[in-house]
């Protein structure tokens, strides 16, 4: 438990990358981008240009994480705790891919050639916001047959188009932790990663300050005390032992998760730039409406080791 390894899969995955190659339909570095928004190897498509990985900080990785046990929620010491905490005994019983960062605007655009965040001042590599839960399964698809893997959602009931103010949908089948494309991480997926092997509040340290700042939170979160109000670009922060960035603060980030039994609700996780140390602790849960979007949170696509 804790060794891990990188995967990068710029554009597309690594092992497709040799048989779709520079030819037609993809778009070289620099120039427009190809048939779908393809570009080459290690290029994105920004605004129909191809655009190199190193403009969006590089960050589009993937880290393998193995399976193991850990023990799920905070103790009723724990600072800032709510009752919606309770510990118990958790497995990961497989191992999954998860990105190192948060999904920013130029990897969101790379997908959906749309914008969809609140601080656009902040620029490429800063997180995708204001999305609801159905856009980000929608977008999730779309990586998913981007990259020739099968989805892993099918919806039903949707109205709207996948990436305007209106979408929403009725419901929605999860192909399981089988499907081999991208999909959110399962609320004990995103809690043992985001743990990564720790049992304190944070990964680097138990919490001392509910509200103000706290220092073992300075340097591995964007929160209230220290954001000034805005997100900042994905990556800045000191990673976990299992390198990832930003799974505390940033921006919330939506699982698969559903709060209730019609699914209108799904959890959200990690804390944002406008919470406090509290909100942002490993164990802290909450939960919008699948239909809401807000400034403050985004997504982390993960997927199963096959």
């Amino acid at each position: 438990m804790g060794n891990s390894f990188r995967i990068r899969w710029p554009g597309t995955l690594v092992l497709l990358a040799a048989a779709i190659g520079c030819g037609p339909g993809v778009g070289d570095e620099g120039g427009a981008c190809g048939l779908d928004g393809r570009c080459e190897y290690g290029s994105v498509c920004v605004f129909e240009i191809c655009e190199p990985l190193a403009s969006n900080g590089g960050h589009n990785t993937y880290e393998l994480i193995s399976p193991g046990a850990f023990t799920m929620g905070s103790p009723a010491s724990e600072l800032g705790r709510l009752d919606n905490e309770e510990q118990r005994q958790e497995r990961v019983t497989r191992a999954f891919y998860m990105k190192t960062t948060e999904v920013t605007q130029t990897e969101w655009r790379s997908v959906t050639h749309y914008g969809r965040e609140a601080f656009s001042m902040c620029g490429p590599a800063c997180p995708i916001q204001e999305i609801n839960w159905w856009e980000g399964v929608a977008y999730l698809n779309e990586l998913s047959a981007r990259d020739g893997l099968s989805p892993c959602y099918s919806t039903s009931g949707c109205q709207g188009s996948p990436w305007s103010e209106d979408y929403r949908c009725a419901s929605v089948t999860f192909a399981g932790l089988d499907c081999d494309g991208y999909r959110y991480p399962t609320e004990v997926e995103w809690e043992y990663a985001a743990r990564a092997g720790t049992t304190t509040a944070f990964y680097t340290g138990d919490i001392t300050h509910a509200t103000g700042s706290d220092p073992a939170l300075e340097d591995v979160g964007w929160y209230i005390e220290n954001s000034d109000g805005s997100t900042h670009p994905v990556g800045q922060r000191q990673p976990n032992a299992f390198g990832l960035y930003d799974m505390l603060g940033n921006v919330g980030e939506w699982v698969h998760d559903p709060y209730d039994s019609d699914g209108d609700s799904r959890y959200v996780r990690g804390g944002s730039w406008e919470d406090p140390a509290r909100r942002c602790r490993a164990a802290s849960r909450n939960a919008w409406s699948s239909d809401w979007r807000f400034g403050d949170v985004g997504l982390r696509p993960v997927k199963s080791a096959l």
